[in-house]
């Protein structure tokens, strides 16, 4: 039975590539981000060599911002996944505002850590009885060295990130 992932932050990036090479490697993938039509163009990027399933890539937009969705976005895939089961997770979200810590808003910071730290805890924690049901299963969270060092004019992300790298239960 092939098995379903989760990718947030599918639109661009590392969660677009770890979309890519999962729908080619057999998985189903449902690629979730805020742009829907940037999750639909990566149909025209899987190689049309590559026998391709129906339901391999389900788009869905998804804020990981936006908590109060997560019930039923999750449901929507529990439905659709292949036997009904979610193995992976990959949390790929991600958001950067550089400046100065005088020229940032602490909102800004705020929908930083709503992006990298938070909304990431929270699809996780939705997920995770999904996935504890089958007694199998994998999360990976993409960081970023930046968690780790810090550099001028990133320190609100590097905040975000360094809690992510931080967090013992992740």
């Amino acid at each position: 039975m092939r098995k379903s992932i989760i990718v947030t932050g599918a639109s661009s990036g590392i969660g677009k590539a770890a979309v890519i090479k999962l729908v080619k490697a057999g998985y189903q993938v449902f690629g979730l981000a805020r742009r829907y039509d940037s999750l639909t163009s990566i149909y025209s990027e899987l190689s049309p060599s590559t026998e391709r399933r129906e339901g391999d890539y389900i788009v869905l937009e998804c804020d990981i911002t936006k908590s109060y969705k997560f019930d039923d976005i999750i449901n929507d895939i529990f439905l659709r996944a292949k036997g009904n089961m979610i193995y992976g997770l990959v949390n790929s979200a991600g958001y950067v505002e550089p400046g100065a810590i005088e020229d940032i808003s602490i909102q800004n910071m705020r929908d930083q850590f709503e992006t990298n730290f938070f909304g990431l805890v929270e699809l996780t924690k939705k997920v995770l009885p999904f996935m504890l049901a089958n007694n199998q299963g994998r999360i990976v969270n993409i960081s970023s060295v930046s968690g780790l060092i810090s550099l001028p004019l990133i320190g609100a992300y590097s905040s975000s990130k360094y809690a992510l790298e931080a967090e013992p239960m992740l």
